[in-house]
Parts: C-alpha cells; sequence; structure tokens
C-alpha cells in the first residue's frame, strides 16, 4: 500500500508505503550499505539483523506493529529508510519506535518524514505513545524529535536517553 511519494530537501523523489514480506532482502541489502556509527546507534551495538530477523519484521500484523519503508527506483526499487513501531504487550496504546536512514539519505528529511507517517499511522492503529531508548550522542535522531511538532519528555536512564513522545489527533504529516 502506498501511503505518499515524497521529495527530499535535494527534490529527490522518495517512496513511502507499508512493509510487506518481500521486503526482507531489501532491508537487509540496505544494512550492508550503512556505517557502523549507523548501526550502532539504531541498534546500540554494532550487529546486522539476519534475513530471518528482518523476515519476523516484515511479516508483523497490527496488533504486533508495523513498519514502514522508503524507496527509490534505481533502476530497481531500492529501501534507503525504514521505520516501524512494536507494541508494547501490556498496553495496546504504547508501543517503542524505530527508524533507520541510509547514511546516503541522512540530513535531507527523510528521518523526519518517515516519523510523520509512523506517527500518523500509529495513531489511526490506537497507539497514543511512542517509547524509545536513544543513545546520548545521536543527534539526529534527537533533532527529528524536537522538531516533529509532538509533545515529548526526554530523561537519562541507565545511560541512555529515554524519550516519550505523545502522539496527538490533530497532527497530520
Amino acid at each position: 500500500m502506498l501511503l505518499k511519494t515524497i521529495r527530499l530537501r535535494d527534490r529527490t523523489p522518495v517512496t513511502l508505503r507499508l512493509m510487506r514480506p518481500d521486503d526482507a532482502p531489501l532491508l537487509l541489502d540496505m544494512h550492508h550499505r550503512l556505517s557502523e556509527s549507523s548501526i550502532y546507534f539504531r541498534y546500540l551495538r554494532y550487529r546486522i539483523p539476519t534475513l530471518e530477523q528482518l523476515a519476523k519484521l516484515t511479516q508483523m500484523t497490527p496488533d504486533v506493529g508495523l513498519g514502514i519503508v522508503a524507496t527509490i527506483e534505481t533502476p530497481v526499487e531500492t529501501i534507503v529508510g525504514h521505520a516501524y513501531y512494536i507494541v508494547e504487550t501490556d498496553d495496546q496504546t504504547t508501543a517503542e519506535p524505530a527508524v533507520l536512514v541510509e547514511d546516503r539519505f541522512q540530513g535531507r528529511g527523510l528521518g523526519r518524514a518517515l516519523l510523520d507517517i509512523l506517527s500518523a499511522v500509529a495513531w489511526e492503529q490506537g497507539i497514543e505513545v511512542f517509547n524509545a531508548l536513544v543513545h546520548p550522542s545521536n543527534e539526529q535522531l534527537l533533532g527529528i524529535v524536537r522538531r516533529s511538532g509532538l509533545p515529548f519528555q526526554s530523561k537519562y536512564a541507565y545511560g541512555m536517553r529515554e524519550i516519550q513522545v505523545r502522539l496527538n489527533p490533530d497532527f497530520r504529516p
């Protein structure tokens, strides 16, 4: 399902759509193009997920979570970013989000676009709050949250930044 096509700051067209089961190999390819620091900031250690782990991510049902991919055509579809959330099991209105953008697309507005769309879709699915654990020096992600227009709280916990973002029914990307 196509959510929308956007243009990055440099006018590059990018398609945002729901994640599909056949996206797992494309997600793995994207991970192999990431820098060590991008992988570290996403997973809080250096590790590339396996194809099986990514396949599980692409096959989530809405009660477990939901994912979005950002794609370009070069000449075949290539995933250059993705965002997803996983519903917290004890509270179906709270979820843990994740955003990951390929290095060559960072700083061009894609991370913000992914978070905006993910927030809107999550709200439609009944999610009211995103809770995330972020490395304290991940200024790119912290900046995206600050500029999102969504109310948030941040505190240090266990050497990391714990962020709670309140989704808003009036927010529309």
